[in-house]
């Protein structure tokens, strides 16, 4: 049977085969070959079909969500920045909370401070969602900031999610 995909070659380019043929993988690499698998145009459209509605819409964004895609990820960041409206800006934001990564903290800062009503308080579910399933070990210190950004933030709606995500950013302090 051919080879249909060279798991070999890619996984050098990612770094999770090494010289000798040794390997060392992580979830985050797994994630990085689903995406190669699917391909962008599949994700993208998963994406608009979730943004959008209609039939198969929660099919698409669950699939999404198994797998957390660093394309789909970008894709709803690039629809966020975009002029399209304000719906579809806000179900961007709205699919991160399921599909992002720790990656997401690098913009975090960016939806707290949208003008629109609804994405700063997204945005907070964003890192709500990251530190319940412990996905910022590796960047804590952006969480933290991430953290003190939405329990400042001027809507009472958004700075409430401080008192909920606080103590699973720091354990030591909780009674």
């Amino acid at each position: 049977m051919p080879q249909i995909f060279d798991w070999e070659q890619f996984g050098h380019s990612i770094g999770s085969v090494h010289d000798g043929g040794r390997e060392s993988v992580d979830g985050q690499q797994a994630r990085l070959a689903l995406d190669a698998l699917i391909g962008p145009a599949v994700i993208h459209e998963a994406v608009d079909l979730f943004i959008k509605g209609g039939p198969g819409c929660s099919l698409a964004g669950k699939a999404l969500q198994v797998f957390r895609s660093r394309t789909a990820m970008q894709y709803c960041y690039e629809i966020f920045r975009s002029d399209a409206a304000e719906i579809e800006r806000r179900f961007a934001v709205i699919l991160l909370i399921d599909v992002s990564d720790e990656s997401v903290l690098d913009w975090l800062p960016e939806f707290l401070s949208d003008p629109t009503e609804h994405i700063p308080i997204w945005a907070a579910k964003i890192l709500e969602q990251l530190t319940y399933g412990d996905m910022v070990v590796y960047r804590e210190d952006d969480a933290r900031r991430c953290l003190e950004l939405i329990a400042n933030h001027p809507d009472p709606r958004v700075a409430a999610f401080a008192e909920e995500i606080r103590p699973r950013l720091y354990p030591s302090d909780s009674p």
